[in-house]
């Protein structure tokens, strides 16, 4: 419906996310998270009354650190923008994939522990990719229990919306 902005708790966390790492304005927050100008108004309204982010002619920028803690990384396999957040449950990564393409990445990897890398039916996978996965591996250290969530897509905004919702942490 027009005139009404339409957006879920994956938009304010990644528009969260993105201003933690680099100051935005609203036309280049609008072009990242694939979302119009009035949503955009409405999430950053939503983040300012909640103490997290300020904003000055120069954009908009957070004041405290996002709960979930995400990376930006470079993979060769993907070709686009990629993230990675941890998650402490008990991951069913098929689930996890399904609800990151619904969320809008193009493609996901669920990492345990980030034991040696195998993946069935394909023996010569971890050394074809070793420079990625030495990059996962490095980019954020796992205990046990936990899991790595990656997601890629076109936008960086989209790769943190399939990283929150494959990751469980929002709904």
């Amino acid at each position: 419906m027009p005139g009404i902005p339409q957006y879920t708790s994956l938009d304010i966390a990644a528009a969260h996310q993105l201003l933690t790492w680099t100051r935005m304005s609203r036309g280049s927050l609008c072009q990242e998270l694939g979302l119009g100008e009035g949503t955009v108004k409405s999430i950053l309204t939503t983040l300012k009354k909640q103490g997290t982010i300020s904003a000055t002619r120069q954009g908009h920028f957070a004041l405290r650190k996002p709960r979930i803690a995400c990376q930006i990384l470079k993979l060769s396999f993907a070709q686009e923008p990629a993230c990675a957040c941890k998650t402490k449950t008990d991951l069913q990564p098929l689930l996890a994939r399904d609800r990151a393409i619904r969320a809008g990445a193009t493609g996901a990897l669920a990492l345990h522990q980030l034991q040696p890398l195998q993946v069935p039916g394909d023996a010569d996978f971890a050394k074809r990719q070793a420079d990625d996965y030495d990059a996962l591996r490095l980019c954020m250290p796992l205990k046990p229990g936990e899991w790595l969530f990656v997601c890629w897509a076109p936008t960086l905004g989209s790769a943190l919306r399939g990283c929150f919702a494959g990751g469980g942490h929002y709904a």
